[in-house]
């Protein structure tokens, strides 16, 4: 772990592409780029990378099957305020579905 920096994981009960539907609410505004499954945002010399595990599944018996997906917050440079505000807005707007 490089200086300065903290990870979060989380285990969220999403889909791949209900995670990226919300993304743009949860970073408001400001700009990021995607490579596959990595989100990475730079800027005033902070980074935060977000790594999506593979989409998984968890059946509940035969007929209900709920998505689910490992994620990583890595924070560089990030006051712990900083860190903590922004992990509020991004499971606020996860929690309530993003709609």
């Amino acid at each position: 772990m490089a200086e300065g920096e903290v990870r979060v994981v989380k285990e969220m009960g999403v889909s791949h592409q209900d995670f990226f539907r919300v993304l743009p609410r949860v970073m408001g505004g400001v700009a990021y780029a995607v490579e596959g499954r990595t989100v990475r945002l730079a800027g005033e010399g902070r980074t935060l990378e977000i790594r999506l595990s593979e989409e998984h599944r968890r059946s509940l018996g035969n007929i209900v099957h709920l998505p689910y997906t490992m994620v990583e917050l890595v924070f560089t440079g990030y006051s712990a305020e900083d860190r903590t505000a922004f992990l509020a807005e991004f499971e606020r707007q996860f929690f309530r579905g993003g709609g």
